[in-house]
């Protein structure tokens, strides 16, 4: 008989896990591993100008727990639909997607209980947001009664060990995203360049951010940065500023940018992530500058498409694949004068835009789908020989 896992994750939506997903069912199928994933729900708030969930992309057994919103459905509805999925599987492995819902506490409890093996999914490091010791306490408390954990990066793997996950039972890399879809879109749109630039009034130059519009995103010490830049740098008239994404701070934003007198800052709405790399196609660096970020995946989305990137040292992502004066540079996010002299370098010196895009292309193809499922199923093998 196969040894069976049952993987549950929040929402259908996630393309990224979509393609780590289906290189995990093909690399399980192929150890006579079944696997199967239970989403609770097809997608959430925030994501309704995104597209819809494209259940395509997911070439897995999978099940959808509701129709609701993941944050629509009910406490009880989580744990009663949840663990009827649990009772339903014979699985050796549970991987779990965090903590940080109650329904995940009560699979865990059940679970163990069972005494099946489990498996923490976890993106958290120990500076993306403030930490109070109750909940440190009971984060130590859920991480203590899982076998093992699948680690986004090494500043996931630290927070794990500071929580008393000893770092054996730590499987690192277990994040990516479509790699080979994002880039065959980028190609199609590099030929539209010009256009791109034309329909937006952008410069013949342009810094990118990706994400939502949200306070924790800190973009306003990106729009800060870039009219400094402007205003005391006459190579810098030539850039333009290009803005992809929707939420709560977009006319602030706006405000903003007229406030500082910016030409050529474009605010285009949120798209799809498909739509994402058109817009790369006509940009030159992306900036995170965001103050929170468990990881940053638009980070390994812009280096697939060979832009260099400048990040917040709060990202998760840093330390395994923002390599300063190589793949781009780190800066304070508390800091507009840091982000605007690292804006600066590649103002002055535009050659290096195409060296360090160079190595982060390079680079990102060791955090590809099927590198990030290769590791998760060293840590299911793991955990199925030690259940």
């Amino acid at each position: 008989m196969n040894d069976r896992v049952l993987i549950f994750h929040n929402i259908l939506w996630s393309h990224y896990k979509a393609a780590v997903f289906t290189q995990l069912y093909k690399c399980c199928t192929e150890r006579s591993i079944d696997i199967h994933v239970v989403h609770f729900s097809f997608s959430d708030k925030g994501r309704d100008n995104l597209g819809p969930a494209d259940r395509e992309l997911h070439d897995y057994p999978f099940t959808v727990l509701s129709e609701r919103k993941f944050s629509d459905m009910s406490a009880w509805e989580k744990i009663y639909r949840s663990l009827r999925a649990l009772h339903a599987s014979k699985a050796k492995v549970v991987v779990l997607p965090g903590y940080w819902d109650i329904s995940f506490w009560f699979l865990l409890i059940v679970a163990r209980l069972q005494r099946r093996a489990i498996i923490l999914t976890f993106d958290s490091t120990e500076n993306d947001r403030p930490r109070h010791w109750p909940i440190e306490l009971l984060k130590r408390l859920f991480v203590s009664q899982c076998d093992g954990a699948f680690a986004y990066g090494q500043r996931s793997r630290k927070y794990l060990q500071t929580l008393s996950m000893p770092d054996r039972a730590i499987t690192l890399r277990c994040q990516a995203t479509a790699n080979d879809e994002i880039r065959k879109q980028f190609d199609v749109s590099v030929p539209q360049r010009r256009d791109i630039i034309e329909r937006y009034s952008l410069g013949v130059h342009n810094f990118c951010f990706v994400g939502r519009l949200s306070p924790e995103k800190n973009l306003e010490c990106l729009v800060n940065a870039f009219a400094t830049l402007q205003r005391t740098n006459a190579r810098a008239r030539h850039w333009g500023l290009l803005i992809v994404g929707d939420g709560p701070e977009r006319a602030r934003l706006i405000d903003l940018c007229r406030e500082q007198g910016l030409q050529r800052a474009s605010f285009v709405g949120g798209v799809s992530w498909r739509k994402v790399p058109h817009f790369f196609a006509a940009s030159d660096v992306l900036v995170l500058p965001s103050t929170s970020e468990p990881w940053g995946l638009v980070v390994n989305e812009a280096m697939v498409c060979g832009l260099p990137v400048i990040v917040s040292n709060r990202c998760g992502c840093t330390e395994d694949i923002v390599l300063p004066d190589r793949t781009g540079f780190l800066f304070d996010p508390s800091s507009s004068e840091q982000l605007r002299a690292h804006m600066e370098t590649f103002v002055d010196r535009p050659t290096l835009i195409a060296r360090f895009g160079a190595v982060a292309e390079g680079l990102i193809q060791q955090f590809s789908p099927t590198a990030a499922a290769a590791q998760m199923l060293v840590g299911l093998q793991r955990a199925i020989k030690t259940e």
